[in-house]
């Protein structure tokens, strides 16, 4: 699964879920940083990679939430995921892997 290109503002993932985003994964992490295509995030069955544009350092220890939401493009399915935090309103952009 990879993300779109180009950010869509969400606040929170109560954002998220009312555009229609699904809740793929919740579960703890440690979330230090979230910077461009430098942090992988093990999370569950699955990896996040924070996008290409992203610089954040939430220092997170809670809930996560991974979201994502299908688009049709050109004939191809593509999922546009985020990563959010639970209690500080914060979700970043990128990429989702099984592993």
């Amino acid at each position: 699964m990879n993300s779109l290109a180009g950010p869509i503002y969400a606040d929170s993932a109560f954002d998220l879920i009312r555009s229609g985003y699904l809740v793929i994964w919740e579960g703890y992490a440690s979330i230090d940083t979230c910077v461009n295509n430098e942090d992988a995030h093990a999370l569950g069955p699955y990896i996040f990679l924070c996008d290409k544009y992203t610089y954040e350092y939430p220092y997170h220890y809670g809930t996560v939430y991974l979201m994502a939401k299908p688009f049709e493009y050109d004939g191809r399915t593509i999922y546009r995921s985020y990563l959010c935090l639970d209690g500080k309103d914060e979700c970043f952009e990128g990429s989702i892997y099984h592993r």
